[in-house]
C-alpha cells in the first residue's frame, strides 16, 4: 500500500503550463513564415522597384511573357518599346521582367 502512495506523489510533480508549448510552435512557425515567404517577397519587389527607377530610353528589355524590345517612351503606368523594325507594342511598366544588359567582349 506504501508503493501506492509514494507512486501518487511521484506523479504529481509540477510542469510547465499547458500554453508554453502552443507558444513556442507559433514562434517558430511565425519565424519560418518569415524566412521562407515574407523576406524574399519583399526583397523581390524591392528590386523590381529599382528596375522600374533604372529604366531609360533605349535600354534594352524583356517582359513577364518573354517579349524582348527597346524602351522607345516611358510613362508613369505605361511604357512603349520596339520589338522589330517599326513594330511598337504599349506595355504596362509592372509587366517589365529584366533589363538585358550587353556583355562587351
Amino acid at each position: 500500500m506504501l508503493s501506492i502512495f509514494i507512486l501518487a506523489q511521484e506523479s504529481t510533480e509540477t510542469t510547465a503550463p499547458g500554453w508554453v508549448g502552443p507558444l513556442f510552435y507559433g514562434v517558430i512557425f511565425a519565424a519560418i513564415f518569415y524566412f521562407l515567404i515574407l523576406r524574399p517577397q519583399r526583397t523581390r519587389a524591392s528590386r523590381h522597384r529599382a528596375l522600374m527607377g533604372s529604366l531609360a530610353v533605349g535600354d534594352e528589355i524583356r517582359t513577364a511573357g518573354g517579349i524582348y524590345g527597346f524602351v522607345r517612351d516611358l510613362d508613369d503606368e505605361s511604357t512603349v518599346i520596339e520589338v522589330e523594325d517599326g513594330t511598337r507594342l504599349r506595355i504596362a511598366r509592372g509587366a517589365i521582367a529584366s533589363k538585358i544588359t550587353v556583355v562587351e567582349e
